[in-house]
């Protein structure tokens, strides 16, 4: 490191110590208001089994694949067709069971998945994940098949 540039950056740093100081408030004042507002906003629907529906049939290590297959649909740029052959295939509770472990993984309100949990997006269950990746036309489809879970 050149010791000139460390200085110029430190007298910059010293002269504007102001407004960075508002910038960095200001951040973290937006992103805490944003994970209050997004919790206000939480769905209460259950996701827990239905009894009252058949068990489901998954493996453990199918139920682990489709959840993997999902996630990796999911991430970046999605076609929506591509997770509606996957999720049209699950019953109500082969759907809670691949949910459960999904588990909570980083989602961006842009509506693109990640890669890996990221400390300032906010975890999300395979629901809302797959509600934010499909299309409108795919979703009401799923409404109708998995009421219970996407609700009508």
């Amino acid at each position: 490191m050149n010791p000139v540039l460390i200085a110029k950056a430190g007298k910059f740093v010293y002269e504007n110590r102001k407004p960075i100081a508002y910038t960095i408030g200001g951040a973290v004042l937006l992103y805490v208001g944003y994970r209050v507002v997004s919790g206000l906003l939480e769905d209460d629907r259950s996701e827990s089994e239905d009894p009252s529906l058949p068990a489901s049939t998954l493996s453990d290590v199918r139920t682990r694949a489709i959840s993997e297959q999902l996630h990796k649909l999911m991430i970046g740029f999605t076609k929506s067709q591509d997770v509606f052959d996957v999720v049209v295939k699950l019953s109500h509770n082969d759907f809670i069971k691949v949910g459960e472990m999904f588990g909570e993984r980083s989602y961006s309100p842009a509506g693109f998945g990640t890669d890996e949990n990221v400390w300032f997006l906010p975890n999300k269950g395979l629901r809302d994940w797959v509600q934010n990746e499909l299309n409108d036309r795919h979703l009401e489809i799923i409404r109708k098949r998995l009421p219970g879970i996407f609700g009508i």
